[in-house]
């Protein structure tokens, strides 16, 4: 689409000339676009702004085509005026769109957003639609252009002109409507996206009018879209309609169906918004910041943890908590807090708490552990659990700057980060002369409280290109696992679970690997470790799947006083594969724990296979499993068969895939891949 955009001839304005009325009918009386509606500041929202500025540009080159066409019929001079003078407004509001619009970053956005600049584009695309109405009424075929209409030389063009004019209409219309959402999102990101003491600008009601303004304006270029498509353009010479004009109009036309599905897409979140954001009762959330560097099941071990609270989409302040500080009291109180019993290799099975929740692949399954715990342990209710690892920090603190840190007389980068959390947290003596104020969490957890509280006062002043280049990282935080999201409203989990971002472990149909490794050697060990898969599957005519994996670990650890533990690795490994799975061998687990799962899975739609591995410092280890998966592609009563593979990354590691997919009949691989694991990877092979 920035390709379209970029593509169309950026012609000086036309100097203002005075409006004249029309000379065939009265002008009919100018649209009014509607109230302004706030927008919910997620990726979806801010491709609408990137939709305005397409559908600026695109009936821009409209009413140049009916301008020039209409050159054919010097009588017809009003027509002329009418379409040049909405060629003169939509060139001002193309004048206001900079060229990084278009570069692929939503922060390119940010200088159309001002308040100048969204009221100028909504001025001249309003008295635009004026000229579009006016267009129509001279070229309605009742009036004098009736005439000409049904000449042969004529006929074509001026059809083409007038479908064109109803498509700058509707266009223009579906325009103000999201340019007035625009105003009101930019007024509720000035306002501040944390509780600052001013009211929110977010109310059910306003939600509530952005679907219905989304709903009207896809309908709107829907018929801006057919109308385009219905006009012969070449009808009109080239010599008045640029052939890249009639290739950008057809392009962009064809492209609408995409567009329109990013639409459709956001209109179920804004019938779920109000119970997301807060909107009219508060609404809670546990986040859990992981490190990855004690990798566990779900993403890292659970060290601090926050209660977020919005209301009416902004965030009370909140400070980050040591786990501990939930765990301990709990378990004093209850004496013992087993592990759930899927968990019974768990080392420390008794003395189980938030901080261990999350030893299962399935994230949903960790949330709903996770909740219960915090209830269990003195937390409020809460309406989902939040996942963060520390890379997500990192991007944030890429996109913000440095945090000093005066208290500790350091200065926090990106990437300084983790070694300085663990620094604090496990190779120093705590600070314990701080001031009362600053004397928060626990003392081993209080440089990342205060870390927490400073990123929050930068959070605070954000301007609108950060705010928008770090809503950009979300979707790639999400699909890397370095958010995780689960909500305990069905509708919103459901619409997670359709987008592919409920960090489930595969439910199927089709073929599928999940590996996960659980560290509970005590120490920081995966940052030095990397996990490489090597999997050659082969298909046979009835559509089994029979894998040969290699699982090949590499530690290294070349700081030994950076892994605050033995000098190990100590991992639970578990390989899923589908329920249907049968192992053939598998070699590499020794039960040295005596802890070993064969076909003995704490997931119910999984098979499963898991022991524990220790992994000597430079010493690569190696294990070994052949399994079939029955019947793993589709196959139709033709011989035809259909086959797809995911193979799922677990948050936090550092995994490395070599895959090969052969069918039968072919020489050559049907698939391959080899390369990092850094998102869920599916593959589809037909053959047969």
């Amino acid at each position: 689409m920035a390709d379209a955009i970029t593509s169309v001839d950026t012609a000086p304005l036309i100097p203002p000339s005075p409006r004249v009325a029309p000379q065939t009918a009265p002008r009919r009386e100018a649209w009014k676009g509607e109230g302004a509606r706030p927008l919910r500041s997620k990726r979806h929202v801010f491709n609408i702004v990137a939709l305005i500025v397409l559908w600026v540009v695109l009936f821009g080159v409209i009413a140049e085509g009916v301008s020039t066409g209409l050159q054919l019929y010097h009588s017809f001079s009003q027509a002329r005026i009418d379409a040049a003078d909405a060629v003169r407004h939509l060139n001002a509001v193309r004048a206001l769109i900079p060229a990084s619009a278009s570069g692929g970053k939503l922060s390119g956005l940010a200088p159309v957003l001002t308040d100048a600049n969204l009221a100028a584009a909504r001025s001249n695309l309003t008295i635009a639609l004026e000229d579009f109405q006016s267009l129509k009424v001279d070229l309605e075929p009742t009036g004098a252009m009736g005439v000409v209409t049904h000449a042969p030389i004529a006929g074509d063009p001026l059809q083409a002109a007038t479908l064109l004019a109803d498509a700058g209409e509707q266009g223009c219309r579906a325009g103000l409507l999201l340019i007035g959402d625009a105003q009101n999102l930019l007024a509720y990101l000035k306002g501040g996206i944390f509780v600052n003491g001013k009211p929110s600008a977010l109310t059910p009601g306003v939600v509530a009018r952005l679907r219905a303004d989304l709903i009207t304006a896809t309908a709107q270029i829907d018929q801006a879209v057919r109308d385009i498509n219905a006009a012969n353009l070449s009808s009109i010479p080239s010599s008045l309609l640029k052939p890249s004009y009639v290739t950008l109009l057809r392009g962009i036309a064809a492209k609408w169906p995409a567009e329109r599905a990013q639409l459709t897409a956001l209109q179920p979140w804004l019938d779920v918004a109000p119970t997301l954001l807060g909107l009219g009762s508060p609404a809670s959330y546990l986040v859990e910041i992981m490190d990855n560097n004690e990798l566990r099941a779900g993403g890292g071990f659970i060290g601090n943890f926050t209660l977020i609270t919005l209301t009416n989409g902004q965030v009370k302040p909140f400070t980050l908590e040591d786990s501990y500080l939930l765990d301990r009291p709990y378990q004093a109180r209850v004496g013992v807090s087993p592990a759930p019993a899927q968990y019974a290799w768990w080392p420390w099975a008794s003395y189980f708490g938030l901080r261990d929740s999350n030893l299962s692949p399935d994230f949903p399954t960790n949330a709903r552990l996770a909740m219960r715990l915090y209830s269990l342990e003195g937390g409020p209710t809460v309406r989902g659990v939040i996942a963060i690892t520390p890379t997500t920090i990192q991007r944030v603190l890429q996109v913000v700057g440095s945090i000093p840190m005066p208290l500790y007389h350091v200065t926090v980068t990106s990437a300084n980060l983790i070694s300085l959390i663990e620094h604090y947290q496990l190779a120093v003596n705590p600070q314990t002369d701080l001031p009362p104020a600053d004397q928060i969490s626990s003392p081993n957890k209080r440089f990342v409280a205060l870390l927490g509280r400073a990123l929050l006062q930068k959070l605070h002043s954000m301007t609108l290109p950060q705010m928008m280049d770090i809503a950009q990282t979300f979707g790639a935080d999400m699909q890397q696992k370095d958010v995780q999201l689960y909500f305990t409203d069905t509708r919103s989990q459901a619409l997670l679970t359709k987008l592919g971002y409920d960090g489930a472990t595969s439910h199927g149909p089709g073929d599928a690997v999940t590996i996960n490794d659980t560290n509970d050697g005590v120490n920081k060990a995966n940052q030095f470790t990397t996990a490489t898969y090597k999997d050659v599957v082969t298909l046979d005519a009835q559509g089994n799947a029979t894998h040969n994996l290699t699982i090949t670990y590499r530690f290294r650890a070349t700081n030994l006083a950076l892994l605050y533990g033995p000098d190990r690795y100590q991992t639970y490994l578990r390989i899923y594969a589908p329920s249907a799975a049968r192992l053939k061998s598998i070699s590499g687990l020794k039960n040295i724990l005596g802890h070993d799962q064969v076909n003995h899975s704490d997931l119910s739609w999984r098979q499963m296979w898991g022991g524990y591995v220790l992994v000597a410092n430079g010493v690569p280890y190696t294990l070994h499993l052949v399994w079939v998966v029955p019947h793993a592609a589709t196959c139709a009563s033709d011989g035809h068969c259909a086959y797809t593979l995911v193979y799922q990354r677990q948050p936090g590691a550092q995994q490395a895939l070599d895959l090969t997919i052969s069918a039968p009949g072919q020489k050559k691989p049907a698939a391959a891949f080899s390369g990092p694991l850094v998102t869920d990877k599916l593959f589809s092979v037909d053959f047969g």
